[in-house]
């Protein structure tokens, strides 16, 4: 039952359905035992320990927060259909991109965040990541296509680095609320920062 494999959220996170899929086939190739095979699925969780940086699951003050350094259009997109299966009552994506992408794909990987149809967009520099840019240009790209979706300044905001962002992210979170944050960089002081404030 896929209540019994955390990786997949109770099946939100489809790809991780069909992940399992994958390492089921291999394992039964290998010819393991089932045992062996439902024990690795049942203990392999959403969690920092297991899988650090995917899919990492953090339940704060009733709201929950979803850590993923998902990083290219096809990535972001399962992530973001994971936190949209999930639900929320109000959700929260904070987001930034490297700077060896083109426009277009910046745009594009904002399309697939886009997609959450959050209250707030918190957009980051990734400073070590700038490869070429100007600091603020990647963010701007973002947050101008974010703009053209329809999204209202309201609605966005941009900040120095993911950790402030996660400060931003994660405030005045209320039960029901949904935070989906793509950390690439900082994910070991993000981590323990959600560790501390978590239930």
């Amino acid at each position: 039952p896929l209540e019994d494999i955390p990786m997949t959220m109770n099946g939100a996170a489809v790809h991780n359905v069909q992940n399992a899929l994958g390492v089921v086939g291999l394992c039964m190739a290998l010819a393991l035992p089932f045992s062996a095979i439902r024990e690795g699925l049942h203990l392999f969780g959403s969690n920092a320990a297991d899988n650090p940086g995917r899919g990492n699951i953090y339940h704060i003050k009733g709201a929950t927060a979803i850590v993923d350094f998902a990083h290219n259009e096809h990535s972001m997109r399962a992530v973001v259909s994971t936190a949209n299966q999930l639900g929320g009552k109000r959700k929260v994506a904070m987001f930034s991109h490297a700077g060896d992408r083109s426009d277009k794909e910046i745009k594009d990987l904002t399309d697939a965040v886009a997609r959450l149809d959050a209250d707030l967009y918190v957009v980051s520099e990734l400073e070590r990541y700038l490869r070429g840019r100007n600091r603020g240009e990647i963010s701007g790209i973002a947050a101008s296509h974010l703009r053209s979706l329809g999204v209202s300044n309201e609605k966005i905001k941009l900040v120095d680095d993911p950790i402030q962002g996660t400060h931003i992210a994660t405030a005045n979170l209320k039960p029901g609320d949904l935070v989906l944050l793509f950390v690439l960089a900082d994910r070991e002081p993000i981590h323990n920062f959600l560790t501390s404030i978590a239930d």
